[in-house]
């Protein structure tokens, strides 16, 4: 709440003396707040990153009320509240708009509770293929990114699936195996918590995930199961990691590309 709205601030005095003080500032809403009321001809939009990973009853306190399209200046239920520490009079003018994203699969945070939820209009925002390459040194990467969302929805949930922002304005084969070694392939570890074959199945079995047997590697035990697979990543010097034929094992394999919007 104090950096969104107001709060005290220690701020350190003149050399003579270098005495710390307290002083009241206003926070980034409050600001943006009064700017928008100066110029109501224009209007002014907050941007909130990833919003649900604060408490936002806190950090919004008795702006929950004041944010509704009913409650703004200007509106027919206009409201006003009286700031704790200043003890202004302070009120939403209708020209400032709230955009807030928020990350659904990312279950580590809360989700927006229902007062805060009722206030906000939302608009699910998928992966979009259409706006990356079909054509990166062969690679078609708009089918790529079909298939393996295809994949996820099946072994996760569609919440999971890769954006297209990951593979935007990729060009060269290079600029594409740093992003799936960096990147993609790092997220896939984390989705399945090191679930080599799913992962494996994401890719459509391609080389990324060696898969080697465990025979011969312990001594003869009756306790251990030599029939188990042992997969690892490929190491990232291969020459497979820019390999076009690896990248095409992902959309060709099996049925999981949706064809029906190329």
């Amino acid at each position: 709440y104090e950096d969104f709205i107001e709060g005290i601030r220690p701020t350190l005095g003149d050399e003579a003396d270098g005495q710390i003080r307290y002083e009241l500032r206003d926070g980034i809403f409050k600001q943006i707040a009064e700017a928008a009321k100066e110029e109501k001809g224009k209007r002014f939009v907050l941007i909130i990153d990833e919003i649900n990973r604060g408490n936002i009853a806190k950090i919004f306190g008795e702006l929950i009320t004041l944010i509704e399209d009913s409650r703004r200046l200007g509106a027919d239920d206009e409201t006003k509240v009286l700031l704790p520490y200043s003890n202004e009079s302070f009120g939403v003018p209708n020209n400032l708009y709230l955009i807030g994203t928020m990350n659904t699969a990312d279950r580590s945070i809360q989700l927006l509770d229902t007062a805060l939820r009722r206030r906000f209009d939302f608009i699910e925002m998928m992966p979009k293929p259409e706006f990356i390459s079909d054509n990166v040194e062969g690679v078609n990467c708009k089918r790529m990114l079909k298939a393996m969302n295809k994949r996820i929805t099946a072994l996760l949930d569609r919440e999971h699936q890769i954006g297209h922002t990951y593979l935007l304005d990729i060009d060269t084969m290079k600029k594409l195996s740093y992003v799936f070694q960096n990147k993609i392939f790092p997220l896939l570890q984390e989705y399945f918590f090191d679930d080599w074959a799913k992962i494996r199945a994401v890719l459509g079995g391609n080389s990324f995930v060696v898969e080697q047997s465990a025979a011969g590697v312990l001594r003869e035990n009756e306790q251990v199961d030599e029939d188990r697979t042992i997969y690892e990543r490929l190491p990232g010097d291969d020459d497979r990691w820019t390999d076009l034929e690896e990248y095409k094992k992902i959309y060709n394999a099996g049925n999981a590309e949706d064809t029906s919007n190329p």
